[in-house]
């Protein structure tokens, strides 16, 4: 199955994301894919919210920050997770004990090291929770906002983005068959640091965000 992967730059306004949006959709379905991961944007008719609709036979699965339980989409059960909860240990343990078969991140990193934490995290959470982790991404320019969309598929990178708009194109045999379950990966610790900043505690140790992890 042919799975699409966007990265998105913002526009100028909500209308202008919403044509990009739906033009970099229409790409995809011109380019054989069945399924297309896209960021959820405010005010976007076709992509406001964590969904999974399907458009003349394209399953169109959109990111949002609204917490929603795993559903069925081509990919096999799928779950959706947006920034914190896709580096959140337990989530990730919960959703491998309910059998997971996708997965669908839009983790919103804040800098480069933090999206090649959330890179690496996902190659260990393909091999141990679902065999394959789809990420999106929103991107503007800003170091603040990196890029980091890519396809995992049982440990292996088989496209990621640099930091403008793409869309990655994959051929993947689905549902990913994970064999036997390695252990669910530590969270690195720029992504437990980060964590901590969001929830108000203090992490154990004062990590850099500008250093190696």
């Amino acid at each position: 199955m042919r799975i699409a992967v966007v990265q998105h730059r913002l526009r100028d306004g909500i209308e202008a994301d919403r044509l990009a949006l739906a033009d970099v959709v229409d790409e995809a379905a011109r380019a054989g894919a069945k399924v297309v991961i896209v960021p959820a944007l405010s005010g976007s008719s076709a992509c406001d919210e964590t969904s999974a609709k399907v458009v003349d036979g394209l399953t169109v699965v959109s990111v949002g920050d609204g917490a929603e339980p795993p559903f069925d989409t081509p990919l096999g059960r799928t779950a959706v997770l947006w920034g914190d909860a896709c580096a959140e240990a337990g989530v990730l343990a919960r959703l491998a004990r309910e059998g997971v078969s996708a997965m669908a991140w839009r983790p919103e990193p804040e800098s480069a090291i933090q999206a090649e934490a959330f890179r690496e995290l996902a190659i260990g959470v393909s091999l141990a929770v679902a065999g394959l982790v789809l990420v999106t991404a929103v991107v503007d320019g800003s170091p603040e906002r990196p890029g980091c969309a890519a396809i995992v598929v049982a440990g292996d990178v088989v496209a990621e983005a640099g930091d403008s708009e793409e869309v990655l194109f994959a051929d993947v045999e689905v549902p990913v068959a994970l064999g036997v379950r390695e252990r669910q990966p530590e969270v690195p610790p720029i992504l437990r640091q980060r964590l901590a900043v969001h929830g108000g505690t203090r992490s154990a140790q004062p990590w850099p965000t500008d250093a190696t992890w």
